[in-house]
């Protein structure tokens, strides 16, 4: 049982090491058209694909998904009304499945059976079927649906109507709208938490991001952020939420449990498209206008940039392609911006920006917004390029703020939630007061960390994927918090041994036990 335990082990250990090696991330680009892979090891690019019949005049690709089991991938064409399958392994175009008129966003349920595209002019959604590479059917939606994700148990697309200021929640098995939520203005993106069930929209036209509760009767909350959010992702923990704001060259991270944002994390180029690596190390994210790839180390919040080819429009990870033809390089960089700090909630970093660069590039690292709750940001700029950031920190405020909190503690042991009211004091100069908050509890609660049944099970569906043992391998190695997945350590201990990656294995292997009725 022993050797069985550290083959099965090792053979974990080894594949996660090899797809980690392996994995690439897709950029769908514009201007010239096509896909371009790079090495996450690196941030090399691997393979460039260029989009068949892509005049840069009229060709207008909108969105890119990718089936990483069968390295295909998927590219809506809005000028062709038109899906490109693509055989990224490859390099070349599989078929051409017409769709309705406009396509504008794309996502595969999580067996890659089906491919759900947004048509914006035809305010529908065509289902396509990826064996027979046919559409199966359309379900009429809101007014101009502009993206759709998918829920990981595949059970349900959400779809964001930017004509119609709603979302529609699809069914999947049904194949019909089950309920339409009311948003904000002109919403253009989406992002789901798999982990919190946590559904977030970014609504253009009011610079607001939408939070919705999946199963929860509670009205949908408003974050205001200014701007214009675009691309939303969730960190592997799903406790942070992502957005890239095109309008202030930022990332803004949103807290899931206050619902506040924090300090931005500066992307030069008009940040649109983001994704997050599975075991939750990286954020890439796509500069449109700089036409850069940035990556965000989300250990440090160290932000790095290359070439990317092309105007990036939309993202995607999957294998990387061997033996294709990689692009030539079209500048001479001789350095790359770089944002450092450390960790989001909980910290204090302070954000640098080095290098040099030949290019020409905008680049306008502002400290502006509300930090996480013990969170500080303090911006310095050091090393030479030829653009010139900007910085206009806030001067510090002067002032007093009192703020009584209540806390009364629940029946059923859980945490409780502070109510109280706040007294400010305005300065003379009009700044805004440094608070002080003064919490008076009237109980006690103790927070019990929640018993894992199925180690290494880190979304609760009941089993143990590779993606997710690549994650506990990360954590073991300490390149990943354990808070991305503490369904590895059963303990609570701060630490996952080798023990705990057995069971992980185990778990893959003969699947998760029942849990105690």
């Amino acid at each position: 049982m022993v050797l069985k335990h550290s083959i099965a082990l090792i053979a974990a250990l080894g594949l996660a090491q090899a797809a980690w090696a392996q994995e690439c991330v897709f950029v769908l680009t514009a201007q010239p058209g096509g896909v371009v892979s790079f090495r996450r090891l690196d941030q090399q690019a691997v393979s460039a694909l260029t989009l068949p019949n892509c005049d840069p005049a009229t060709c207008e690709p909108t969105a890119l998904a990718v089936d990483r089991i069968h390295s295909l991938g998927y590219v809506t064409r809005a000028d062709l009304d038109s899906v490109i399958v693509l055989n990224l392994a490859a390099g070349t175009v599989a078929a051409t499945v017409p769709v309705g008129h406009h396509p504008s966003g794309a996502a595969l349920t999580p067996d890659g059976s089906r491919l759900y595209v947004t048509n914006r002019d035809d305010n529908s959604v065509s289902v396509v079927d990826t064996a027979s590479r046919s559409v199966v059917d359309t379900i009429d939606v809101g007014e101009a649906p502009s993206a759709v994700a998918i829920i990981t148990d595949g059970s349900r697309a959400f779809v964001v109507n930017s004509g119609s200021d709603d979302m529609s929640i699809i069914s999947i098995a049904e194949g019909v709208v089950m309920a339409t939520l009311d948003v904000g203005d002109a919403p253009g993106s989406l992002g789901i938490s798999r982990i919190l069930g946590r559904v977030y929209v970014g609504d253009r036209g009011d610079g607001t991001v939408t939070a919705v509760q999946l199963g929860q009767p509670d009205p949908p909350t408003t974050i205001v952020l200014g701007g214009d959010p675009r691309g939303i992702a969730f960190t592997s923990s799903g406790n942070v939420a992502l957005v890239a704001n095109s309008a202030t060259d930022a990332v803004i991270p949103i807290s899931v449990e206050t619902q506040l944002p924090g300090m931005p994390i500066p992307v030069a180029g008009g940040p649109t498209a983001i994704i997050v690596t599975p075991d939750g190390a990286r954020a890439y994210v796509a500069a449109t206008r700089g036409e850069r790839l940035a990556t965000i180390d989300i250990s440090t919040l160290d932000v790095t940039s290359v070439d990317a080819f092309g105007r990036p429009i939309d993202l995607a990870i999957g294998l990387c392609p061997i033996g294709l033809p990689t692009p030539s390089p079209r500048s001479t960089s001789t350095g790359t911006p770089t944002a450092t700090g450390t960790p989001l909630p909980g910290t204090t970093f302070t954000a640098t920006a080095t290098g040099s660069a030949t290019e020409t590039a905008t680049a306008s690292p502002t400290a502006s917004g509300t930090p996480l709750p013990g969170t500080t940001f303090t911006p310095t700029a050091t090393g030479s390029a030829t653009e010139t950031p900007t910085e206009s920190p806030t001067p510090p405020a002067s002032g007093t703020a009192t703020t009584t909190a209540t806390i009364t503690p629940t029946s059923d042991g859980s945490t409780p939630t502070p109510s109280g009211t706040a007294t400010v004091t305005p300065t003379s100069d009009g700044s805004t007061p440094t608070a002080s908050p003064t919490a008076t509890p009237t109980g006690t609660a103790t927070a019990t960390p929640r018993p894992v049944t199925c180690v290494g099970d880190c979304n609760d569906d009941g089993m143990v994927t590779i993606d997710e043992l690549i994650l506990g391998v990360s954590i073991a190695l300490g390149e990943a918090p354990v808070s991305a997945c503490p369904a590895f350590d059963p303990n609570h201990d701060g630490v996952v041994t080798i023990a705990d990656l057995i069971a992980a294995v185990d778990a893959a292997l003969s699947g998760c036990p029942t849990p105690p009725a």
